[in-house]
Protein backbone atom coordinates (compact mmCIF):
# COMPACT_ATOMS: atom_id res chain seq x y z
CA UNK A 1 0.00 0.00 0.00
CA UNK A 2 1.54 3.66 -1.14
CA UNK A 3 0.87 6.48 1.91
CA UNK A 4 0.16 9.26 0.01
CA UNK A 5 1.60 11.53 3.32
CA UNK A 6 5.01 10.37 3.11
CA UNK A 7 5.18 11.92 -0.08
CA UNK A 8 5.07 15.78 -0.06
CA UNK A 9 4.19 16.73 -2.86
CA UNK A 10 0.71 14.98 -3.61
CA UNK A 11 -1.52 16.57 -5.55
CA UNK A 12 0.93 18.97 -7.24
CA UNK A 13 -0.87 18.11 -10.85
CA UNK A 14 -4.74 18.57 -9.60
CA UNK A 15 -3.33 21.68 -7.78
CA UNK A 16 -5.22 20.68 -5.11
CA UNK A 17 -4.31 19.50 -1.54
CA UNK A 18 -4.53 16.54 -0.05
CA UNK A 19 -7.64 17.99 2.29
CA UNK A 20 -9.76 19.14 -0.81
CA UNK A 21 -8.87 15.43 -2.83
CA UNK A 22 -9.80 13.68 0.04
CA UNK A 23 -13.63 15.16 0.42
CA UNK A 24 -13.67 14.38 -3.40
CA UNK A 25 -12.57 11.36 -3.95
CA UNK A 26 -14.51 8.05 -4.48
CA UNK A 27 -13.08 5.99 -2.28
CA UNK A 28 -13.12 2.19 -0.78
CA UNK A 29 -13.04 1.55 3.20
CA UNK A 30 -9.89 -0.56 3.57
CA UNK A 31 -8.46 -1.04 7.14
CA UNK A 32 -4.69 -1.48 5.74
CA UNK A 33 -4.90 2.32 4.27
CA UNK A 34 -3.64 4.93 6.79
CA UNK A 35 -5.45 7.15 4.49
CA UNK A 36 -8.53 6.68 2.44
CA UNK A 37 -6.12 7.78 -0.84
CA UNK A 38 -3.63 5.48 0.10
CA UNK A 39 -3.73 3.06 -2.98
CA UNK A 40 -2.24 -0.59 -3.72
CA UNK A 41 0.94 -0.98 -5.45
CA UNK A 42 -0.12 -4.78 -5.54
CA UNK A 43 -3.30 -6.28 -5.07
CA UNK A 44 -4.18 -9.97 -3.74
CA UNK A 45 -6.18 -12.37 -5.95
CA UNK A 46 -9.12 -13.64 -5.33
CA UNK A 47 -9.86 -17.44 -6.82
CA UNK A 48 -10.06 -17.75 -10.20
CA UNK A 49 -8.60 -14.49 -10.76
CA UNK A 50 -5.44 -14.07 -13.08
CA UNK A 51 -2.56 -13.63 -10.60
CA UNK A 52 1.38 -13.98 -10.64
CA UNK A 53 4.13 -15.24 -8.01
CA UNK A 54 5.48 -12.37 -5.64
CA UNK A 55 6.88 -12.06 -2.36
CA UNK A 56 3.88 -11.21 -1.16
CA UNK A 57 1.85 -14.00 -1.98
CA UNK A 58 -0.08 -14.26 -5.46
CA UNK A 59 -1.67 -11.87 -7.31
CA UNK A 60 -1.45 -8.78 -9.56
CA UNK A 61 -0.08 -4.78 -9.77
CA UNK A 62 -2.49 -1.89 -8.98
CA UNK A 63 -4.03 -0.08 -11.98
CA UNK A 64 -1.79 2.93 -11.44
CA UNK A 65 1.95 0.74 -10.87
CA UNK A 66 0.91 -1.01 -14.44
CA UNK A 67 1.44 2.66 -16.49
CA UNK A 68 4.48 3.60 -14.46
CA UNK A 69 5.98 0.02 -14.82
CA UNK A 70 5.27 0.37 -19.60
CA UNK A 71 6.94 3.98 -19.27
CA UNK A 72 10.02 2.38 -16.96
CA UNK A 73 10.62 -0.40 -19.20
CA UNK A 74 10.07 1.26 -22.67
CA UNK A 75 11.45 4.63 -22.41
CA UNK A 76 13.25 4.90 -18.69
CA UNK A 77 12.74 6.98 -15.47
CA UNK A 78 11.34 10.36 -17.23
CA UNK A 79 9.64 11.18 -20.40
CA UNK A 80 8.95 14.48 -22.18
CA UNK A 81 5.03 13.92 -22.64
CA UNK A 82 2.26 12.31 -21.07
CA UNK A 83 -1.34 12.10 -22.23
CA UNK A 84 -4.59 11.51 -21.24
CA UNK A 85 -8.29 12.19 -20.34
CA UNK A 86 -9.03 14.78 -17.77
CA UNK A 87 -11.07 12.36 -15.76
CA UNK A 88 -7.35 10.42 -15.08
CA UNK A 89 -5.90 13.77 -13.59
CA UNK A 90 -6.85 12.27 -10.29
CA UNK A 91 -6.38 9.88 -9.30
CA UNK A 92 -4.63 7.84 -11.80
CA UNK A 93 -2.11 10.66 -12.84
CA UNK A 94 -1.66 12.06 -9.36
CA UNK A 95 -1.08 8.42 -8.23
CA UNK A 96 1.64 7.99 -11.37
CA UNK A 97 3.96 10.16 -10.51
CA UNK A 98 3.56 9.57 -6.81
CA UNK A 99 5.11 6.15 -7.20
CA UNK A 100 7.40 6.68 -10.21
CA UNK A 101 9.12 9.95 -8.59
CA UNK A 102 8.62 8.18 -5.24
CA UNK A 103 11.12 5.14 -6.98
CA UNK A 104 13.65 7.68 -9.25
CA UNK A 105 13.60 10.81 -7.18
CA UNK A 106 13.35 12.25 -10.16
CA UNK A 107 11.01 14.28 -12.00
CA UNK A 108 8.49 12.26 -13.74
CA UNK A 109 6.63 13.62 -16.75
CA UNK A 110 7.91 17.24 -18.00
CA UNK A 111 4.26 18.02 -20.23
CA UNK A 112 1.08 16.98 -19.17
CA UNK A 113 -1.51 16.56 -22.09
CA UNK A 114 -5.28 16.28 -20.96
CA UNK A 115 -7.77 16.20 -23.38
CA UNK A 116 -11.58 16.80 -23.06
CA UNK A 117 -14.37 14.65 -23.15
CA UNK A 118 -16.15 13.46 -25.93
CA UNK A 119 -19.64 15.34 -26.20
CA UNK A 120 -22.85 13.86 -28.24
CA UNK A 121 -25.76 16.22 -27.94
CA UNK A 122 -24.35 18.28 -25.17
CA UNK A 123 -23.66 15.35 -22.73
CA UNK A 124 -20.86 13.20 -22.20
CA UNK A 125 -20.50 10.05 -24.40
CA UNK A 126 -21.03 7.51 -21.99
CA UNK A 127 -22.57 4.08 -22.26
CA UNK A 128 -24.22 4.65 -19.26
CA UNK A 129 -26.19 7.56 -20.90
CA UNK A 130 -26.67 5.49 -24.25
CA UNK A 131 -24.93 7.59 -26.52
CA UNK A 132 -21.54 5.50 -26.87
CA UNK A 133 -20.45 5.27 -30.04
CA UNK A 134 -17.46 3.26 -30.94
CA UNK A 135 -15.05 4.18 -33.92
CA UNK A 136 -16.23 0.79 -35.74
CA UNK A 137 -19.69 1.96 -35.62
CA UNK A 138 -18.48 5.60 -36.75
CA UNK A 139 -16.41 4.57 -39.77
CA UNK A 140 -19.09 2.31 -40.91
CA UNK A 141 -21.26 5.54 -41.18
CA UNK A 142 -18.80 7.84 -41.89
CA UNK A 143 -14.95 8.64 -43.07
CA UNK A 144 -12.19 8.37 -41.26
CA UNK A 145 -11.00 11.93 -42.46
CA UNK A 146 -14.48 13.53 -40.85
CA UNK A 147 -13.39 12.24 -37.92
CA UNK A 148 -9.85 13.14 -37.90
CA UNK A 149 -11.57 17.05 -38.67
CA UNK A 150 -14.03 16.77 -35.86
CA UNK A 151 -11.31 15.56 -33.70
CA UNK A 152 -8.61 18.49 -34.74
CA UNK A 153 -10.78 21.16 -35.34
CA UNK A 154 -11.27 21.45 -31.63
CA UNK A 155 -8.61 22.21 -28.90
CA UNK A 156 -7.41 19.35 -27.23
CA UNK A 157 -8.56 20.87 -23.92
CA UNK A 158 -11.79 21.44 -25.18
CA UNK A 159 -15.41 19.33 -25.30
CA UNK A 160 -15.45 17.49 -29.33
CA UNK A 161 -19.40 17.56 -29.88
CA UNK A 162 -20.35 14.37 -32.15
CA UNK A 163 -23.43 15.09 -32.98
CA UNK A 164 -24.85 14.59 -35.94
CA UNK A 165 -25.20 18.67 -36.53
CA UNK A 166 -21.38 18.47 -35.66
CA UNK A 167 -20.65 15.51 -38.44
CA UNK A 168 -22.77 17.51 -41.08
CA UNK A 169 -20.08 20.80 -40.24
CA UNK A 170 -17.54 18.34 -40.92
CA UNK A 171 -18.41 17.14 -43.83
CA UNK A 172 -18.93 20.94 -45.01
CA UNK A 173 -15.97 21.71 -44.38
CA UNK A 174 -13.70 18.87 -45.69
CA UNK A 175 -16.04 20.01 -48.63
CA UNK A 176 -14.79 23.07 -49.46
CA UNK A 177 -11.31 22.19 -48.97
CA UNK A 178 -11.62 19.06 -51.24
CA UNK A 179 -13.69 21.00 -53.95
CA UNK A 180 -10.99 23.29 -54.08
CA UNK A 181 -8.23 20.70 -54.48
CA UNK A 182 -10.41 19.46 -56.92
CA UNK A 183 -10.11 22.38 -58.79
CA UNK A 184 -6.80 22.67 -58.67
CA UNK A 185 -5.66 19.20 -59.62
CA UNK A 186 -8.21 19.77 -62.47
CA UNK A 187 -5.95 22.55 -63.63
CA UNK A 188 -2.37 21.10 -63.49
CA UNK A 189 -3.09 18.16 -65.88
CA UNK A 190 -0.30 18.83 -68.38
CA UNK A 191 -0.08 22.45 -68.10
CA UNK A 192 2.99 24.25 -67.71
CA UNK A 193 3.49 26.27 -64.28
CA UNK A 194 4.38 29.66 -63.53
CA UNK A 195 5.13 30.50 -59.44
CA UNK A 196 3.11 33.30 -58.48
CA UNK A 197 4.93 35.24 -55.95
CA UNK A 198 1.60 36.96 -54.46
CA UNK A 199 -0.14 33.77 -53.67
CA UNK A 200 3.36 32.25 -52.57
CA UNK A 201 3.67 34.81 -49.90
CA UNK A 202 0.14 34.56 -48.65
CA UNK A 203 0.92 31.15 -47.89
CA UNK A 204 3.92 31.14 -46.41
CA UNK A 205 2.67 33.89 -43.88
CA UNK A 206 -0.21 31.12 -43.07
CA UNK A 207 2.30 28.25 -42.67
CA UNK A 208 3.87 30.67 -39.98
CA UNK A 209 0.74 31.18 -38.29
CA UNK A 210 0.45 27.22 -38.49
CA UNK A 211 3.57 27.00 -36.66
CA UNK A 212 3.18 29.43 -34.42
CA UNK A 213 -0.10 27.66 -33.40
CA UNK A 214 0.87 24.08 -33.16
CA UNK A 215 4.02 25.26 -30.90
CA UNK A 216 0.92 27.35 -28.41
CA UNK A 217 -0.32 24.03 -26.77
CA UNK A 218 -1.01 22.17 -29.86
CA UNK A 219 -3.60 24.88 -31.18
CA UNK A 220 -5.00 23.05 -34.10
CA UNK A 221 -8.09 25.88 -34.15
CA UNK A 222 -5.85 28.24 -35.41
CA UNK A 223 -4.45 25.89 -37.80
CA UNK A 224 -7.85 25.35 -39.14
CA UNK A 225 -7.99 29.10 -39.54
CA UNK A 226 -5.17 29.47 -41.42
CA UNK A 227 -6.14 26.63 -43.91
CA UNK A 228 -9.33 28.67 -44.07
CA UNK A 229 -7.74 31.71 -45.04
CA UNK A 230 -5.66 29.94 -47.90
CA UNK A 231 -8.69 28.09 -49.08
CA UNK A 232 -10.59 31.64 -49.50
CA UNK A 233 -7.50 33.39 -51.28
CA UNK A 234 -7.69 30.42 -53.91
CA UNK A 235 -11.26 30.37 -54.50
CA UNK A 236 -11.39 34.16 -54.74
CA UNK A 237 -8.75 33.89 -57.25
CA UNK A 238 -9.49 30.53 -59.43
CA UNK A 239 -13.18 29.79 -60.26
CA UNK A 240 -13.97 26.24 -61.35
CA UNK A 241 -13.96 26.51 -64.92
CA UNK A 242 -11.52 28.66 -65.52
CA UNK A 243 -9.03 28.71 -68.68
CA UNK A 244 -5.89 27.20 -67.54
CA UNK A 245 -2.58 29.22 -67.72
CA UNK A 246 0.39 29.26 -66.25
CA UNK A 247 -0.18 31.82 -63.66
CA UNK A 248 -3.03 30.39 -62.15
CA UNK A 249 -1.22 26.48 -62.36
CA UNK A 250 1.08 28.41 -60.65
CA UNK A 251 -1.44 29.48 -58.05
CA UNK A 252 -2.98 25.91 -58.28
CA UNK A 253 0.26 24.36 -57.47
CA UNK A 254 1.08 26.17 -54.46
CA UNK A 255 -2.52 25.55 -52.79
CA UNK A 256 -1.88 21.71 -53.34
CA UNK A 257 1.55 21.97 -52.05
CA UNK A 258 0.58 23.91 -49.00
CA UNK A 259 -2.60 21.34 -48.45
CA UNK A 260 -0.81 18.81 -49.01
CA UNK A 261 2.26 19.41 -46.33
CA UNK A 262 0.00 20.52 -43.62
CA UNK A 263 -2.26 17.58 -44.11
CA UNK A 264 1.77 15.20 -43.74
CA UNK A 265 1.15 16.69 -40.16
CA UNK A 266 -2.62 16.26 -40.06
CA UNK A 267 -2.77 12.65 -41.17
CA UNK A 268 -5.41 14.19 -43.73
CA UNK A 269 -5.75 15.36 -47.25
CA UNK A 270 -3.69 12.88 -48.86
CA UNK A 271 -6.58 11.03 -51.36
CA UNK A 272 -7.11 12.12 -54.65
CA UNK A 273 -9.67 15.10 -54.26
CA UNK A 274 -11.77 13.85 -56.86
CA UNK A 275 -11.77 10.07 -55.37
CA UNK A 276 -12.50 11.90 -51.96
CA UNK A 277 -15.45 13.75 -53.02
CA UNK A 278 -17.04 11.24 -54.76
CA UNK A 279 -16.83 8.75 -51.62
CA UNK A 280 -18.11 11.51 -49.55
CA UNK A 281 -21.38 12.09 -52.15
CA UNK A 282 -21.75 8.61 -51.92
CA UNK A 283 -22.34 8.28 -48.59
CA UNK A 284 -24.75 11.15 -48.22
CA UNK A 285 -26.64 9.73 -51.24
CA UNK A 286 -26.85 6.49 -49.21
CA UNK A 287 -28.15 8.41 -46.47
CA UNK A 288 -30.64 10.14 -48.00
CA UNK A 289 -31.93 6.90 -50.02
CA UNK A 290 -30.84 8.05 -53.34
CA UNK A 291 -29.09 6.20 -56.33
CA UNK A 292 -26.04 7.77 -58.60
CA UNK A 293 -27.95 6.81 -61.23
CA UNK A 294 -31.43 8.91 -60.83
CA UNK A 295 -29.30 12.11 -60.07
CA UNK A 296 -27.15 11.44 -63.50
CA UNK A 297 -30.89 10.90 -65.76
CA UNK A 298 -31.88 13.63 -64.43
CA UNK A 299 -28.62 15.97 -64.60
CA UNK A 300 -28.56 14.64 -68.43
CA UNK A 301 -32.13 15.53 -68.95
CA UNK A 302 -31.57 18.84 -67.92
CA UNK A 303 -28.66 19.07 -69.94
CA UNK A 304 -30.30 18.20 -73.16
CA UNK A 305 -33.12 20.96 -71.99
CA UNK A 306 -30.95 23.51 -71.96
CA UNK A 307 -29.23 22.45 -75.59
CA UNK A 308 -32.95 22.43 -76.89
CA UNK A 309 -33.14 25.93 -75.52
CA UNK A 310 -36.19 24.90 -73.58
CA UNK A 311 -35.18 26.69 -70.15
CA UNK A 312 -38.52 25.80 -68.64
CA UNK A 313 -37.70 22.47 -68.18
CA UNK A 314 -34.52 22.89 -67.35
CA UNK A 315 -35.32 25.25 -64.29
CA UNK A 316 -38.14 22.68 -63.75
CA UNK A 317 -35.00 19.96 -63.48
CA UNK A 318 -32.31 21.77 -61.61
CA UNK A 319 -35.39 23.12 -59.06
CA UNK A 320 -36.19 19.19 -58.46
CA UNK A 321 -32.40 18.57 -57.92
CA UNK A 322 -32.17 21.41 -55.65
CA UNK A 323 -35.21 19.61 -53.37
CA UNK A 324 -33.26 16.32 -53.59
CA UNK A 325 -30.61 17.79 -51.99
CA UNK A 326 -28.28 18.07 -55.19
CA UNK A 327 -26.27 21.47 -56.49
CA UNK A 328 -25.95 21.56 -60.28
CA UNK A 329 -22.58 23.22 -61.51
CA UNK A 330 -22.57 24.39 -65.49
CA UNK A 331 -19.13 24.73 -66.96
CA UNK A 332 -17.55 24.36 -70.38
CA UNK A 333 -17.16 21.12 -70.57
CA UNK A 334 -20.55 20.59 -69.45
CA UNK A 335 -22.74 19.80 -66.18
CA UNK A 336 -21.23 18.72 -62.58
CA UNK A 337 -23.03 18.11 -59.56
CA UNK A 338 -22.89 17.28 -55.89
CA UNK A 339 -24.85 16.31 -53.13
CA UNK A 340 -25.49 19.76 -50.93
CA UNK A 341 -23.29 20.17 -47.66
Amino acid sequence: MYAIEKFPTYGKLSGRNVEDLQAGARVEIDQKKHNPLDFALWKGSRPGEPSWESPWGPGRPGWHIECSAMVEKIFGEQIDIHGGGTDLIFPHHENEIAQSEACTGKNYVKYWMHWHMLNFGNQKMSKSLGNFVTMREFLERYNSEIYKWMILSVHYRSASDFSDEAVERAIANLARIYSAMSVAEGLLVGQSVLPDASFESFATEAWQRIVMALNDDFGTPNVVAALFDVVRQFNSQVKRGIKASPVACGKAQSFVNFVRRLGKIMAMFQEPSHEFLLKLDNMLLAKMNLQRETVDALVLARSVARQRKDFAKSDELRDQLTKMGISVNDTPEGSVWEVIK
